[in-house]
């Protein structure tokens, strides 16, 4: 018996389901957008984007518009790993705050597949996240952060319940452990491992990390 496949075939079989996939990822991108920038919504997803967006127009000197946020928001979607941590790390949220605790693991799971992060659902983390280089980042069960956070890749929160204030910055490696308390607007150094509570506006170095208090400009004569 012979089977013949011809070009037509082909493309029913592959090119096709391809088309489709890619479809059904533009259309849901367009209704995730449209949700976003609705100002009816307070999905905390919306605040992680324009905080990210606004830091960029800052430094490219981007003119405001929705056109220009939009390009934005296609380029991190579907380009920017952290960015779209953060959106699976949000529906996940969703899910567990409706009771609906194996979909959030279920996309918990495909977050740390598709992203290389691993921010857990049962983390607690305010709005307007930023991660930068998103790869090796572990945001741990317990964990609460504050808002305008910045993460960088390898950073890891966990071992207890942190408790991390505003405005903390997170730089590559940086490591922060135990039942502890991290004030607003400090900065754990770049593969510093902090065991101790910090206060604000403080910088820790090393491992493990020391405090350094952060110079203040305002102060200065």
């Amino acid at each position: 018996m012979n089977l013949r496949i011809g070009i037509l075939d082909l493309m029913v079989i592959y090119l096709l389901p391809l088309l489709f996939l890619i479809l059904f990822g533009f259309v849901f991108l367009l209704i995730l957008f449209i949700f976003v920038v609705s100002p009816a919504t307070d999905f905390n997803f919306k605040h992680d984007l324009l905080s990210s967006f606004e830091e960029q127009r800052y430094v490219k000197r981007f003119k405001n518009g929705k056109y220009k946020f939009a390009r934005f928001f296609l380029k991190t979607m579907l380009g920017d790993n952290g960015t779209q941590a953060i959106f699976l790390y949000r529906l996940s949220r969703v899910f567990l705050f409706h009771g609906m605790t194996t979909a959030a693991d279920l996309i918990h799971r495909m977050s740390k597949l598709l992203t290389g992060s691993d921010i857990s659902p049962y983390s607690a983390i305010g709005k307007g996240l930023k991660i930068y280089h998103g790869i090796g980042i572990v945001i741990g069960k317990g964990t609460i952060i504050g808002e305008q956070c910045l993460f960088c890749q390898g950073a890891t929160t966990g071992h207890g319940h942190p408790r991390i204030g505003n405005r903390v910055k997170f730089w590559a490696g940086a490591k922060v452990f135990g039942n502890i308390t991290v004030g607003d607007d400090c900065e754990i150094g770049a593969n510093s491992v902090l065991t101790r509570s910090l206060p604000e506006n403080s910088l820790a170095l090393g491992v493990p990390a020391t405090r350094i208090p952060k110079w203040d400009k305002s102060k200065a004569k």
